[in-house]
């Protein structure tokens, strides 16, 4: 509940429509071939939470969120955090980013350390090694191109702080043959 509140209140202050976009997807490869066509994201580069590895984010949802965030063991910050800004664009806030700026900033989550990323392409597990600093870029096909901002930088964060990122979508309730996932849909400003 928390989450879909949370994405709802970013997309309202974004302003992004979703006019025009598809509502359902049959398969998991449609949808990767969709994202990939359309937002140029290599289909072996998103994951998702699964909640087979990952029942805890049904119970204790995350404690803050961001489309870009930063997890390492139990901890959790996010780039308005890092920043301490969330009025300027992606490249700037990413810009500031620092090892030292997202260390100072992370916060305690009972969620964070027991989430595990699975490969949506190839089903792989994803968990951070311990002591691991990621940097995860939350994606939806409904935030359109708008919403692909932090992506789009996501290889500045990789070259400059040498951290990984992972791209996480939160389509589940849009992908039909995507069975464990949340199903929660994604409310989105019409205007």
């Amino acid at each position: 509940m928390f989450l879909k509140k949370t994405l709802s209140l970013i997309v309202l202050l974004i302003g992004i429509t979703a006019f025009g976009q598809k509502d359902n997807f049959a398969t998991t490869k449609e949808y990767l071939e969709y994202s990939r066509k359309n937002f140029h994201i290599p289909e072996n580069e998103i994951y998702y939470v699964s909640t087979v590895s990952s029942d805890t984010l049904n119970d204790r949802p995350l404690e803050k969120f961001s489309l870009l965030m930063f997890f390492k063991n139990d901890k959790i910050t996010t780039i308005e955090d890092v920043s301490m800004n969330s009025a300027c664009p992606a490249p700037r806030l990413i810009k500031k980013a620092t090892l030292n700026a997202i260390e100072s900033s992370m916060a305690a989550s009972k969620t964070a350390g027991s989430i595990v990323f699975k490969n949506m392409k190839t089903g792989e597990l994803f968990k951070p090694d311990k002591d691991e600093l990621i940097a995860v870029l939350f994606y939806s096909y409904k935030f359109g191109s708008s919403g692909q901002q932090y992506i789009k930088e996501r290889k500045k964060l990789s070259e400059n702080l040498g951290i990984k990122t992972i791209i996480i979508s939160i389509d589940g309730a849009y992908i039909k043959d995507l069975t464990d996932t949340p199903k929660n849909e994604i409310e989105l400003s019409k205007g």
